[in-house]
């Protein structure tokens, strides 16, 4: 999956795990952006950071799982900043830990729900457009499955 499906579908999986809403999510390239997710989460910086590193460890794992994956978004990295920034950190090694927080966070959730970035990668791929339900509902059938095997 060599397109923005993956680096789009990790944000939108972060986005849900963090507790916030997709409302949909498009790789209908423009000549500003490769693609975008629409959605709503509850204000918290660091849940922001986990937001915005998202798309970067979601091609960071596919380039360990064999897929060729290079595109970077200076989108996300200014949003990342900028949600370190409201964190008020009051030294360059306060920041840097909050920024190794949320990366070690965020990879650790993607790794954890890898297969539901595939789901809606693969339907990005094919219909360049996700609704929220679908997110939400790929999801939601992935912890479920997770309880019921961890369960018994």
């Amino acid at each position: 999956m060599s397109d923005a499906a993956i680096h789009e579908a990790a944000h939108a999986v972060i986005v849900i795990l963090m507790g916030g809403i997709v409302k949909s999510v498009d790789v209908r390239r423009t000549e500003a952006q490769q693609g975008i997710t629409y959605y709503r989460l509850k204000p918290d910086p660091l849940r922001g950071v986990c937001v915005s590193l998202a798309g970067g460890c979601g091609e960071f794992l596919s380039r360990q799982r064999g897929y060729e994956f290079d595109m970077s978004c200076r989108a996300d990295i200014d949003e990342m900043h900028e949600d370190l920034d409201t964190l008020k950190p009051k030294t360059v090694a306060e920041r840097l830990r909050h920024y190794r927080a949320a990366l070690a966070l965020t990879k650790r959730l993607l790794a954890e729900h890898w297969g539901c970035v595939l789901a809606i990668a693969r339907r990005l791929r094919t219909h360049e457009t996700v609704s929220g339900a679908l997110c939400h509902a790929i999801v939601a059938s992935h912890e479920s499955q997770r309880r019921f095997s961890c369960t018994g």
